[in-house]
């Protein structure tokens, strides 16, 4: 018996989207979306293919390809690890933690400052979000003068970026993580 050749389309055929929202102080009145990862089948059969694109503002679209996933032999949850893991490191497997910032602090005169383009992405978009209102210092000195701000500025937001990016990422990590040990206990649970 000769088995078919899966059928390739140019859309996917089947989609399924997951919505990250944040519910303040745990009520869903008031929710917002955080981001989203949409999966696309775009090869059926036993052994799969996905497209993966996973969109977050400010940061934008990350994509990726999970090929020849045996869709029947583990969960839901499996694929939306996998995926979402593929599109983030090009791998099944989950990018490294997010680390704390080290941001030089100079000192112009008694006026300590922070320059922005030491500042790594995405803190520094979120920060400059955050202070778009602010006075700045007008450093002489500095090769870059009006790309300064306020040190105390900084350390007032930068907790508030840091939590904020490494909440996401520790959030998308310890998500991710249950759901593999989910996909790796649960088979063994219900034999």
């Amino acid at each position: 018996m000769k088995i078919p050749e899966p059928k390739y389309v140019t859309e996917a055929a089947s989609m399924l989207k997951v919505t990250v929202e944040l519910w303040p102080g745990g009520r869903e009145s008031g929710s917002r979306v955080l981001a989203t990862a949409k999966i696309g089948r775009i090869k059926s059969g036993s052994l799969a293919d996905y497209k993966v694109e996973l969109s977050e503002d400010p940061h934008g679209k990350i994509c990726g390809s999970l090929h020849d996933y045996p869709g029947y032999a583990s969960t839901l949850w499996d694929l939306v690890a996998r995926a979402v893991a593929v599109a983030l490191t090009g791998k099944e497997e989950l990018p490294p933690g997010p680390q704390q910032l080290e941001v030089p602090v100079r000192t112009s005169g008694n006026t300590p400052y922070v320059r922005f383009p030491e500042i790594p992405e995405p803190a520094r978009s979120l920060f400059k979000k955050r202070i778009a209102f602010s006075t700045h210092p007008l450093i002489d000195e500095d090769p870059e003068p009006m790309d300064c701000v306020y040190a105390w500025d900084w350390f007032a937001s930068s907790q508030k970026n840091i939590d904020g990016v490494a909440k996401w990422f520790g959030g998308a990590i310890a998500l991710l993580a249950v759901v593999l040990v989910l996909v790796i206990l649960t088979p063994k649970i219900f034999k």
